[in-house]
């Protein structure tokens, strides 16, 4: 039992801690099955609160979201426009290994307001996703720009999400198109932010996050699979987009 122990700095006690992981990650892997993006911006300020620690929800909302993210890019690998999802890969790489290196220099503060910061660009990126749809397009100057910096904050917050959405949506204006290509790109980004921190694997609490979160993963995937086929994608981005505002709020305020 002593490899299910909760973090030394968990903030609440054992019953709490699971039932509030529980939650947390249910709602945020939906939010992903359903959007394409937003549940480890959703999932992360939230975990790290209840873990009383950055690190242990960083590594959980990342192996999740691998996982999530596998299983429904095969589920949707027929939407999939391969030439983007290269390009996606290839520009976002690049900016992980600065990223990475930003991790052991900034101090925990500054990391959550500038982790604050970036989920209220996610906001931003939640009102993209609701445009008109159309074929897909050439990724331009800015694009790969945006794409560079998502790597950059993926690699330090775990949470590139919000610039790779601006950039994607942009190029990919069909719903299934957008969601499956993302599924698919955040494969490849969140196994390269994982390799960088392997260290951090052995983190405690973990072995009891992840079986607390496997669970729900498959439980938020399903619902969220099943709310894209009942609800109107530009409603749901505009309270995703809410959610993600108040979030990013949220942990601003709690590192000032």
């Amino acid at each position: 039992m002593s490899s299910l122990a909760l973090p030394a700095s968990a903030a609440v006690g054992p019953t709490a801690f699971v039932l509030w992981v529980a939650l947390i990650m249910t709602t945020a892997c939906g939010i992903a099955a359903l959007a394409g993006f937003g549940g480890n911006l959703l999932a992360l300020p939230f975990v790290a609160w209840v873990c009383g620690d950055l690190w242990p929800a960083v590594v959980l909302v990342l192996l999740i979201g691998t996982l999530q993210s596998l299983a429904m890019a095969a589920a949707n690998v027929r939407a999939v426009r391969w030439r983007s999802l290269g390009a996606l890969v290839a520009w976002s790489a690049a900016g992980l290994p600065l990223g990475l290196a930003l991790t052991h220099w900034l101090p925990q503060r500054p990391l959550m307001l500038l982790m604050g910061l970036v989920i209220l660009v996610g906001a931003v990126a939640g009102h993209l996703q609701v445009a008109q749809a159309g074929e897909e397009r050439r990724f331009g100057l800015g694009a790969r720009l945006l794409l560079l910096a998502a790597g950059i904050m993926h690699g330090a917050f775990g949470c590139g999400g919000p610039t790779v959405v601006l950039a994607a949506r942009g190029t990919l204006r069909e719903k299934d198109a957008f969601r499956a290509t993302m599924f698919a790109f955040w494969v490849f980004l969140n196994a390269f932010a994982l390799a960088g921190m392997y260290q951090r694997l052995t983190v405690p609490g973990l072995p009891l996050l992840v079986a607390v979160g496997l669970p729900c993963m498959a439980l938020g995937s399903w619902l969220g699979q099943t709310m894209s086929r009942r609800v109107p994608q530009k409603r749901f981005g505009e309270l995703v987009a809410a959610m993600l505002a108040v979030t990013g709020l949220v942990t601003m305020a709690r590192a000032w």
